[in-house]
Formats: C-alpha cells, structure tokens, sequence
C-alpha cells in the first residue's frame, strides 16, 4: 500500500477476461483508475518519487568513490612495496558494478513503466516482464557481492571444504 498509493483507493480483483482502459495489473490485484489523466498522474508521481531516490543513490555513491579516492591517495605512500590492485579500487569497481547493475535494470523497469502509461491496455505478460526486471537487481547484486568480495569466498570455500570432510568421514564411519 505505501509503494502504490493508488491501489487501496482504485483496486479491484483480476478478473477473466478483458482488462479495462486505464488499469495498472499489480499481479494480485487490478488498478483501475477512472480515466486517462489520473492514471498518468499516478504514473508521474511513482516516476518522479522513484528517480529522487535514485539520484540520491547515485550521489551518494559518487561520494563514497571520492572518498576511497583520496584515501587510496592517503595511503599511497605506506603501501609502495604492495603490488596489484589496492583494495581501494576493488571496492570502487565493485561499487560502479553495483550502481551500473541496478541502473540498468532500473532504467528497464521505467522504459516497461513508460509505455505501460502511454498505452490503454497493456498485456499481461508486459506486466509480467516489469516485474520480472525490478526483481533482477534484488536477485543478481548477492551474487556480484560474493564474486568480488574475497573474504566471502575464501569462507564459502573454507565452509565447503568442511562439509566436503564430513561427507568423507561419515562415508568411511559407515563402512
């Protein structure tokens, strides 16, 4: 309800058969507003309250970047004999990867969210594919995570190789 403002006002269940003009399909409910300029506002609202808060992202991460800069400039001097990449510009590729991720699917999710504004009746499996890429950042940002982080995999290994030696040894107690 706080994502969708307009569904305890205008919500109706799903019915079978056609989908009337001007109705948002939510997957477990319709939204069925009563004509074309409210639906377009609703629209513009969600729209404009979803890219204040990825503008928002997306300076907070510049910011976190011009930090990790100038420590990484900081620390320059101390770390002269290491050789590879800093841990610095690990975290700031993986935090370029994770904002670049979850722009691009966002930007999906909003060109879907565009044209279900600007058509009348959007077929369900439009409605399906939406939801299908605001879901893919949720589902794919772990896994970028662990693949960067090399504390995570080092455990994930470390707790592989322990159920591994259990396996074995039940295995040998058994026999």
């Amino acid at each position: 309800m706080v994502v969708c403002t307009a569904a305890p006002l205008f919500s109706m269940a799903p019915r079978n058969g056609t989908v009337p003009a001007f109705t948002l399909n939510l997957g477990f409910c319709h939204v069925n507003f009563q004509d074309n300029l409210s639906y377009v506002v609703n629209g513009a609202i969600l729209s404009t309250r979803d890219f204040t808060f990825v503008a928002a992202m997306l300076a907070s991460s510049g910011y976190i970047l011009v930090l990790l800069h100038k420590h990484s400039r900081q620390v320059r001097s101390i770390r002269r004999t290491q050789q590879g990449t800093s841990m610095e510009m690990r975290a700031a590729k993986t935090v370029v990867m994770l904002v670049v991720l979850y722009t691009m699917f966002f930007g999906i999710d909003n060109v879907i969210w565009i044209y279900m504004l600007t058509v009348a009746q959007v077929p369900a499996v439009v409605a399906d594919m939406r939801v299908f890429f605001s879901s893919c950042y949720a589902a794919l940002s772990p896994f970028l995570m662990i693949s960067t982080n090399k504390k995570i995999k080092e455990r994930m290994v470390c707790a592989a190789g322990e159920q591994l030696t259990e396996s074995t040894n039940e295995k040998t107690n058994t026999k």
